[in-house]
């Protein structure tokens, strides 16, 4: 018989941990403030001329928002 799959470490008839989901803070402020400066950039550069990673690096943050981790 084979295992399938996920279920390596349950017993029969348990089901898994419930996934505990979390909710991000937001900074209104710095969004505000990170906004106004990629407008002023684009609006003074051009829009195909900014990536986001270029963006990213004025800025001092990284590209991607953070996903939270999940517990195990």
């Amino acid at each position: 018989m084979t295992t399938p799959a996920g279920a390596v470490g349950r017993t029969r008839g348990t089901s898994p941990p419930p996934i505990v989901t979390r909710r991000r803070v937001v900074d209104s402020g710095r969004l505000e403030e990170l906004l106004g400066h990629a407008g002023a950039i684009v609006l003074a550069e051009g829009f195909t001329s900014v990536t986001m990673d270029e963006l990213a690096h004025r800025f001092g943050c990284g590209r991607r928002a953070r996903r939270p981790r999940r517990r195990s």
